[in-house]
């Protein structure tokens, strides 16, 4: 009877955990949101998972690179810290949404995919710099 307790307890544990996980994709407009809405807020980061010669192209401001074809992608994505809240951009929304599934299984808490990625956002009135 303990180890049948115990049992539930561990999974509804592992349940609350992953329920807790908001990881999402949305649009250019809601990403601009929520930059604006934590711009001071030093527990939010913008992470670009270009390359680095797509990053000196144009970036978001404040964003940092992190190549997602880069030797030890997964090793130093593991390595931030999974508590604070994250918006990914890549491109066009490929390899951020690879890596929005990945920061998932590694169990992230709050992800945030900017789907249409740097494409959309630099035809739009949205800032960037290079």
């Amino acid at each position: 009877m303990r180890t049948l307790i115990a049992g539930l307890i561990i999974m509804a544990s592992a349940l609350t955990a992953y329920a807790a996980q908001s990881l999402q994709t949305i649009s250019v407009a809601e990403s601009n949101v929520l930059i604006n809405e934590n711009n001071t807020n030093p527990n939010f980061v913008v992470l670009d998972v270009r390359t680095p010669g797509e990053y000196a192209q144009g970036h978001l401001k404040q964003s940092q690179l992190m190549d997602f074809h880069g030797e030890g992608f997964e090793e130093k994505l593991g390595k931030l810290d999974k508590s604070k809240t994250y918006l990914i951009y890549c491109r066009s929304g490929g390899r951020s949404g690879m890596a929005l599934k990945l920061m998932e299984r590694l169990e992230f808490e709050s992800v945030y995919n900017m789907g249409g990625g740097f494409n959309d956002w630099s035809r739009g009135e949205f800032p960037f710099e290079k």
